[in-house]
């Protein structure tokens, strides 16, 4: 659906869909939405937090003023290149989110939500992504036809979905294998003598994704690649 090269852009006018630049189409309104700052995210409460992160609801508050209601919107994350539509009653997260509102009446905000999920923008690591996409223009059929492109993505987007959950629920299920043989990793026990790591090898410098991207990370935990550790076939100790 991108529009990005003159043939796709030909063929979204002759096809009689009208081409309207991004701020036709949306207004950045974040100044109405108040903000919560992630320190203060808690794991239960009244009202969802959406932040700029991979996961669609960062945390929840309590929070008693400054609900943001005029669903649905569009939250694009300034430094994560992260789109998320939101049809929900919400409060944003503190850092790089961006509430966008539909201001032209001939637009489906979940329609625009799917054609701004294809545009390929510039990464340029942490830094502010927002003035790239104010350049998009934004193809719009009639809400007919928008209806129906929302239907075929909505049902594409559950397939997707529950092709994840299998694979999480296969995760799973090697793990409890994992633990049934050797046991918890995390638990000391004697079912098998542990030794560390070092023991079996070093951990030599790798590349690694950025740190200046916030989404490269999570929980904190290091990346680490399978070339990154080196055996040494004369400390390899046989379990018995």
């Amino acid at each position: 659906m991108s529009i990005n090269n003159t043939s796709n852009k030909s063929f979204f006018e002759t096809s009689g869909w009208d081409i309207y630049p991004f701020e036709a189409i949306l207004n950045d309104n974040t100044r109405r939405g108040a903000k919560i700052k992630k320190q203060d995210y808690q794991k239960v409460g009244n009202f969802p937090i959406v932040d700029q992160g991979k996961s669609y609801i960062a945390g929840y508050t309590n929070e008693k003023e400054g609900l943001y209601t005029g669903n649905p919107v569009i939250l694009f994350g300034d430094h994560t290149k992260i789109i998320k539509y939101v049809d929900f009653p919400l409060y944003l997260g503190a850092d790089g989110v961006k509430l966008l509102e539909i201001t032209n009446e001939r637009a489906c905000a979940k329609y625009v939500y799917y054609f701004l999920k294809t545009v390929k923008l510039p990464s340029i690591g942490y830094s502010r992504h927002y003035k790239y996409l104010k350049d998009v223009e934004i193809p719009l059929p009639s809400r007919s036809v928008q209806r129906k492109i929302v239907k075929i993505l909505d049902s594409a987007e559950m397939l997707i979905e529950k092709r994840h959950q299998q694979v999480q629920e296969l995760d799973n299920l090697l793990k409890n294998v994992f633990y049934d043989i050797f046991g918890d990793p995390d638990v000391i026990n004697t079912k098998y003598p542990q030794k560390e790591l070092r023991e079996f090898g070093r951990i030599i410098t790798g590349n690694t994704p950025s740190r200046k991207d916030e989404s490269n990370f999570g929980e904190a935990i290091e990346w680490i690649k399978s070339d990154n550790i080196v055996l040494n076939p004369k400390s390899w100790t046989k379990f018995n």
